[in-house]
């Protein structure tokens, strides 16, 4: 559709006359007449058109990269919060546990009241925490169902929190799959091919036309005398040649400063594009080293240290204060731990955008 506005004629003339335009006789004429613009004016702005459809289809793939980043980005938030969920559930059966047993030991007046209150405190507290995390998760389903365009309301349950896989063969040189940069390159094809449409207007213009008339009382080609049937017909052409120029001038100084404008932005846009991949490069690389230590010893720390403090708390060689360090020291180290994964995995995701995978 757009190639074929690009074959924009003029309307087709047609006139009529009646009267004594030949003698005192009254006689019909017509004629139809058409004007074009030079041939190379239509094929420069067919040229233009499918330059903009590709413009066009650039933009939906603008849209299709944005939706694909949200969407994996949504997806791996709800994995995180549900992996969180998780640690606070573990959490919140830790301090249950330390509150019945406190219960009891202030009932046999083996504890203070003091001991009491710190763990009803923590567990209230986790209680409250789990009530939050609920209601972002909630959030978080409903923002996939909107990027899903999902009217049924669809249920999530995504697999535990997973590491997402970095491609080695990620360079750089791979932002050319980037859809704004290639958008931005394609306007500079349209600024060409609209300075071709504007340099092909200073062509001239051609017209070619029809006419049929009567002239009654001439002399036919037989030596008859004409009469109201008797048809003169004939075909005319003409050309219109530009005398003034300076309003194409103007109109190809225009196209120009455009194309310029848009080389300009299709360089800053990929000096930008090259800035923001190292940065979510070094995001990446900072997180998988973090990831790393958490898994070849904070995690495993992170057990000792709540394992150990449950047994030495039920022993009775530790009190309640140094139980709740030890324990939240290692819950620490979860949370942590998820918090750098789900970090790792978004680094991922921004990369994957930027190079439009």
């Amino acid at each position: 559709q757009g190639e074929k506005s690009a074959y924009n004629f003029s309307k087709t003339n047609f006139g009529i006359q009646y009267g004594q335009y030949n003698s005192f006789e009254n006689d019909f004429a017509f004629e139809l007449n058409q004007s074009f613009e030079f041939p190379t004016v239509y094929s420069s702005q067919r040229n233009l058109a499918k330059e903009k459809i590709e413009g066009s289809q650039m933009q939906l793939s603008i849209t299709e990269n944005d939706l694909k980043r949200l969407i994996r980005s949504s997806w791996y938030q709800l994995a995180y919060l549900k992996e969180k969920e998780g640690i606070l559930l573990y959490q919140d059966t830790i301090y249950s546990r330390f509150l019945r047993a406190a219960t009891i030991r202030y009932e046999i007046e083996a504890t203070s009241y003091l001991e009491k209150v710190a763990a009803q405190t923590r567990a209230m507290n986790i209680q409250n925490e789990l009530k939050i995390i609920e209601s972002d998760i909630n959030i978080q389903e409903k923002q996939l169902r909107i990027l899903l365009n999902d009217t049924t309301g669809l249920r999530f349950l995504p697999a535990n929190l997973e590491e997402r896989t970095l491609d080695s063969k990620y360079d750089s040189a791979q932002l050319s799959g980037n859809p704004m940069l290639a958008y931005a390159k394609q306007q500079i094809n349209i600024a060409n091919a609209e300075k071709a449409v504007q340099t092909a207007k200073m062509l001239p213009d051609l017209s070619v036309g029809y006419f049929n008339l009567s002239q009654i009382g001439n002399l036919t080609a037989s030596g008859d005398v004409a009469g109201a049937s008797n048809r003169f017909t004939g075909v005319q052409a003409g050309i219109s040649i530009p005398l003034f120029y300076g309003s194409y001038k103007s109109g190809i100084k225009s196209a120009k400063l455009r194309e310029t404008i848009a080389q300009t932005n299709a360089e800053y846009n990929n000096n930008v594009l090259q800035g923001q991949y190292e940065q979510q490069m070094l995001k990446v690389l900072k997180y998988k080293g973090s990831l790393t230590y958490y898994r070849n010893d904070a995690l495993f720390q992170a057990k000792l240290i709540i394992d150990n403090a449950q047994r030495s708390f039920e022993n009775g060689a530790i009190d309640y204060v140094e139980y709740f360090q030890n324990i939240n020291k290692g819950l620490e180290l979860k949370f942590n731990y998820i918090n750098t994964l789900n970090g790792y995995n978004q680094a991922i995701i921004s990369l994957e955008y930027l190079i439009g995978q």
